[in-house]
């Protein structure tokens, strides 16, 4: 099983032609014209992330308010959005759609971070490119992250991504009638999988005719 196996690119999904250092990286992101893109850095290449759709920021939007009604409460940590970096090896900086970090990990808030979230969550969308969805995967699994979930709206699935001890990962699928939880990472934290999507009457996909983009066995 190889979740860095190249698949077919999709629309949306820009990558710059050459490769950064961390510092040269931090420059281009600060440009004037790029002011209002998102970037991350995958094996020293920069990639633009594609500007979401609302089903995406609902989703979000959601994803946070459950985890942090949860958190908050229990004094467990922190709950952070799409626009934070962070920085794991010189040519890796990724910003998942939603993090959860625990309580003590965090150094300053005025500092970007130099670890990998104890949660990553991505919301997955047709124009993301499919082998980059996996090498974030396998990215934040390898640099220290407990738990990755990427959330499909097409067909309303979970899949939760864990470390294993002899292939370094495993996963599950969950659907609409299963639960996801915290696992050892948020014992407790239980939302049925239905609630994590928006209602059939404005969350029906229009256009199905892009493949998904989704970490997968050759």
């Amino acid at each position: 099983m190889n979740l860095l196996e190249s698949a077919p690119t999709a629309p949306g999904e820009r990558v710059t032609a050459r490769r950064f250092t961390l510092a040269a990286f931090e420059a281009f992101v600060n440009l004037p014209e790029n002011a209002a893109k998102s970037f991350e850095l995958i094996d020293g290449v920069a990639y633009e992330m594609p500007s979401p759709t609302p089903v995406h920021g609902w989703i979000v939007a959601r994803l946070i308010y459950l985890l942090m009604n949860f958190v908050v409460a229990r004094k467990l940590g922190d709950v952070f959005s799409e626009v934070n970096d962070f920085i794991l090896a010189p040519g890796l900086v990724l910003q998942s759609d939603v993090s959860f970090v625990a309580a003590g990990r965090i150094r300053s808030l005025y500092q970007k971070f130099d670890f990998a979230p104890d949660i990553a969550i991505e919301v997955v969308s047709p124009s993301n490119l499919p082998h980059v969805i996996a090498a974030k995967v396998e990215a934040y699994l390898q640099h220290g992250s407990h738990m990755v979930i990427a959330l499909y709206p097409e067909d309303r699935t979970v899949r939760v991504f864990t470390p294993a001890p002899q292939t370094g990962y495993q996963w599950i699928t969950l659907h609409a009638a299963d639960t996801l939880t915290g696992g050892a990472v948020l014992p407790g934290f239980a939302v049925p999988v239905r609630d994590l999507f928006p209602p059939d009457e404005i969350g029906s996909a229009a256009d199905e005719s892009n493949p998904k983009a989704t970490p997968h066995d050759e």
